[in-house]
């Protein structure tokens, strides 16, 4: 089945025979952690977990059982803090690695200039003690008066700081508490805070934290961008925690910095990327063709747009902002361009 060549009303069939709004993802329940990635059409998904502490070790492979449209497994929650892929394998027996669209942490990522790689997903417990506490709620109103935003990258507000007068890494989440971002905001009569894309990023190597100046960098290997070649909508971008290689620190230093921002009465805004992605392999791994626009006639960047007409695309994009409001309490989500899609019968 090439779902590369169908058209709007093949894929209107077979999300009313295919989608649904079951938890997908990794849940923790009691002593277990329940996988499940939605996959209907393969022969056959095998989930490969790896080390915590060597992301390239594999410590167990294991076939997942089929649900209706899902595959399924439940591990032993002795697996927290460790990495997750799947492999997939097609009707026509082709092989994929695929990241799970739904992780909410990963293993430190390095593109290394090339688009085939995979990336991890990482096992967290968002209601663990170990992700930290939820941000406290913002208690305050702004109808009264217009909303006054300040756009703002995480990496930019400190990059250009002596690292000798800081204590936190420059470009990090903790460095914009260390920089009294939010007093800064509020001596300037702003409301809000608009973040640039937070979640992990193609280009942006996590473990390189070389902050380079004015023509020092080349290309890619500047290890620098505003976030919008999106990797994984669910997880944090590792390069802006403390360390990248422990999947609950970007979670705790972030829910740190906006329960920060609500107790200066400060709104904090998400920006996110929805017409695109960086590659267009990353959810081609799991179901080829199915979760972009391949016919369109329009692309936002070198590949096809992001098929948000599609009900487990549009489940993707809902689940996101439910997590911001329900484990982050971000209230406001900046949608960046969603222009290319024109709905028609065909």
């Amino acid at each position: 089945m090439n779902l590369q060549l169908q058209n709007n009303a093949f894929f209107k069939e077979f999300d009313q025979k295919y989608a649904h709004d079951k938890p997908l993802g990794i849940n923790y329940i009691d002593h277990l952690i329940h996988v499940r990635i939605w996959q209907p059409v393969a022969k056959e998904v095998f989930i490969i977990v790896f080390d915590k502490d060597n992301p390239e070790q594999i410590v167990l492979k294991q076939k997942m059982s089929k649900q209706d449209t899902d595959w399924v497994i439940d591990l032993p929650n002795s697996f927290d803090g460790y990495y997750y892929q799947f492999k997939i394998i097609h009707p026509d027996l082709s092989e994929t690695f695929a990241l799970d669209p739904y992780a909410l942490s990963m293993a430190p990522f390095d593109w290394e200039g090339k688009e085939t790689k995979v990336g991890k997903g990482a096992f967290v417990d968002l209601g663990s003690s170990k992700a930290g506490k939820k941000p406290r709620k913002l208690n305050k109103v702004f109808q009264s008066v217009d909303p006054l935003i300040y756009e703002l990258h995480v990496r930019d507000f400190t990059s250009l700081k002596d690292p000798s007068t800081l204590q936190n890494r420059r470009g990090t989440f903790n460095a914009l508490l260390e920089a009294n971002l939010f007093d800064y905001l509020k001596k300037l009569n702003f409301t809000h805070v608009q973040f640039l894309p937070l979640q992990s990023t193609y280009t942006v190597n996590d473990l390189d934290f070389q902050i380079y100046g004015k023509g020092e960098g080349k290309k890619w290997i500047t290890n620098y961008n505003w976030g919008y070649d999106p990797h994984n909508y669910f997880s944090l971008n590792g390069f802006y925690s403390s360390n990248p290689s422990n999947p609950y620190a970007r979670i705790i230093e972030f829910r740190k910095l906006v329960d920060e921002a609500h107790q200066q009465g400060i709104g904090v805004i998400v920006d996110v990327v929805y017409n695109h992605m960086m590659t267009n392999t990353i959810f081609n791994n799991i179901l080829p063709g199915y979760y972009y626009r391949e016919q369109a006639k329009i692309f936002p960047v070198s590949y096809p747009p992001l098929a948000d007409e599609r009900k487990m695309v549009k489940r993707i994009i809902f689940r996101f902002a439910k997590k911001l409001f329900n484990q982050l309490w971000c209230w406001w989500i900046s949608f960046w361009s969603f222009m290319f899609y024109a709905p028609r019968d065909n």
